[in-house]
C-alpha cells in the first residue's frame, strides 16, 4: 500500500497519518480519508478529471506547476499553463506559449523586447538611455523610427526624411505630443505670411474696402458707424503701405523663400528634433524611479502618437490666428 504521510485529504485538507484509512479515487488517483469518501461518495478533484490528469504528491505537484507556468510579460506574475489570462493585471497570455519554464523566462524578457526594437537588443545604450525605453515611448511605427535613431547614435548624422512635417508641421508635431514645437511652427509661419497679407492691403486695398462696404449695406444702418470708422482706417492704412510697395515685394519674396527653406529644414531635421525630444522625456521619466512596470506604462502613456491632438492643433491655430489678427487690427486703431 502506498505511503500518503505528509500529504493532505483532499477533502478535509488535514495531513494523513501513518495509521490512516486511505482510499484513492480510482480514475485520477486523488486520496482520501475513507471517512471523507464516503461522506462526498465521489471525488472532488473535478481539475484533475476535466483534464483527464493523476493527482501527485505535493512535491512532485509544485515542481510540476513550476514547470507548467506562463509568465505574463506586463506585470511578471507566473500564471497555470493554461490560464488564458493574467490573475494579477488581466493581460492575455499567449495561447502558444511554451510550459518549459526557462522558454518562459526567456519569452518573458525578450518577446515584448523583440517587438518594439524591431529585432535590436533592448539595452542598447541611446545618451544613456535603454533602447527598450526609448522604443517604448516612440510606441507607434517603431519599425521606422529604431531604425532612424540607430543612424542618429551610431554616426552622428542629423538628417532624414519627413514629408510629412514639410506639408503639415504643426499637425505632425502635435500628433506626436510636442506642443512647444507646434506653437513655434504656428506662430513661424503665420510671421512668414505677414508680408504677403501687407503686400495685398497696399496692392489691393481698393478690394478690401470693397468688402467692407458690401458688408456694410448687408448688415443696415445699425452697424453703419463701424463700419464707416473701418473703411476710413483700412483706407488710411492702404494709403500708407503704398509708398513702400518696393520694399513689401522684396519683403514677400524673401519670405516667401524662407517659407520653402523652413519646411526643407523640417524635411530633413523633424526626425533628428523628435528624437531629442525621445531622448529628453524617456531620461526625466526614469528619474521618477518608478518600478520596472510602472515605469513602461508611464513610458507608453507620455509618448506614442495622439490624433485628436491634430484637432487641437487646428484649434491652436485658429486661436492664434484670430488673437494676431486682433493685435493687428488693434494696432491699426491706435496708428490711424
Amino acid at each position: 500500500m502506498a505511503d500518503y504521510t505528509g500529504q493532505s485529504c483532499f477533502h478535509c485538507q488535514k495531513p494523513f497519518q501513518p495509521e490512516d484509512d486511505v482510499v484513492v479515487c480510482p480514475e485520477c488517483g486523488t486520496p482520501y480519508h475513507r471517512a471523507c469518501w464516503q461522506e462526498t461518495d465521489h471525488c472532488t478533484n473535478i481539475r484533475l478529471h476535466e483534464t483527464g490528469s493523476s493527482w501527485k504528491p505535493v512535491q512532485q505537484e509544485a515542481e510540476t506547476a513550476k514547470e507548467e507556468t506562463r509568465r505574463c510579460p506586463r506585470c511578471g506574475t507566473d500564471n497555470p499553463a493554461q490560464q488564458a489570462f493574467c490573475g494579477h493585471c488581466g493581460m492575455i497570455l499567449n495561447a502558444s506559449q511554451s510550459a518549459d519554464a526557462s522558454q518562459n523566462e526567456y519569452q518573458w524578457q525578450n518577446a515584448y523586447a523583440e517587438d518594439v526594437c524591431c529585432g535590436l537588443d533592448p539595452n542598447e545604450q541611446y545618451e544613456g538611455e535603454r533602447l527598450e525605453d526609448v522604443a517604448n515611448f516612440v510606441r507607434t511605427n517603431t519599425m521606422y523610427y529604431i531604425p532612424i535613431f540607430k543612424k542618429f547614435r551610431e554616426t552622428g548624422s542629423k538628417l532624414s526624411m519627413n514629408l510629412i512635417s514639410a506639408l503639415l508641421p504643426h499637425f505632425y508635431f502635435a500628433s506626436r505630443k510636442m506642443w512647444g514645437m507646434t506653437f513655434l511652427v504656428i506662430i513661424g509661419f503665420l510671421l512668414l505670411n505677414l508680408p504677403s497679407e501687407l503686400y495685398s492691403f497696399a496692392t489691393d486695398g481698393e478690394r478690401f474696402i470693397s468688402n467692407l462696404r458690401s458688408m456694410q449695406e448687408s448688415m443696415g444702418s445699425l452697424y453703419s458707424s463701424i463700419f464707416d470708422t473701418m473703411i476710413r482706417q483700412t483706407e488710411a492704412f492702404c494709403n500708407f503701405l503704398q509708398p513702400h510697395e518696393t520694399l513689401l515685394r522684396w519683403l514677400y519674396t524673401i519670405c516667401m523663400y524662407l517659407n520653402f527653406a523652413a519646411r526643407i529644414l523640417l524635411f530633413a531635421f523633424s526626425n533628428y528634433i523628435y528624437y531629442r525630444f525621445v531622448l529628453r522625456k524617456v531620461r526625466k521619466i526614469r528619474a521618477e524611479n518608478l518600478p520596472v512596470n510602472m515605469q513602461k506604462d508611464r513610458l507608453r502613456m507620455t509618448g506614442g502618437t495622439n490624433y485628436w491632438f491634430v484637432l487641437l492643433a487646428i484649434l491652436a491655430q485658429y486661436s492664434v490666428s484670430v488673437l494676431f489678427s486682433a493685435l493687428f487690427i488693434l494696432g491699426i486703431n491706435l496708428a490711424f
